[in-house]
């Protein structure tokens, strides 16, 4: 939650050592779902960077965990990890594959009862 704080005051710096610090111990979550939010908020991290190639990263990082979260059946990650992929296309000036990832976004959590997902998805895509 600190890191998700941080991120959301553009507190890349404080973000990322939390990060930093903290990795180790996620790694060792035996909480699936734990372990894959927090790397959900540690691709949100590296993406903020700004850099191409960070956010390539994250991108594959948040696919990963979007492919996982289908196997395991966590869909509220799974919507999670989709909609900072549609995120981060939309800040990395891919707006037309972000706009179209987060609309269709928008409808699968809406049709699936995650309602903030699907409104988050929606403000997203419009920019």
């Amino acid at each position: 939650m600190l890191v998700s704080a941080l991120l959301a005051d553009k507190n890349f710096a404080d973000a990322s050592k939390e990060i930093d610090t903290e990795q180790s111990l996620a790694a060792k979550c035996e909480n699936r779902q734990a372990r894959l939010d927090f790397a959900i908020v540690a691709a949100r991290v590296r993406a903020a960077s700004g850099t191409p190639a960070d956010q390539a990263v994250a991108r594959q990082s948040l696919e990963r965990i979007r492919r996982e979260a289908i196997h395991w059946g966590i869909v509220g990650t799974e919507l999670e990890a989709w909609l900072a992929i549609g995120e981060i296309e939309m800040k990395s000036n891919h707006t037309t594959t972000g706009r179209a990832q987060l609309i269709s976004l928008g409808k699968e959590a809406r049709g699936k009862g995650f309602l903030l997902v699907a409104e988050k998805a929606t403000a997203a895509a419009k920019g």
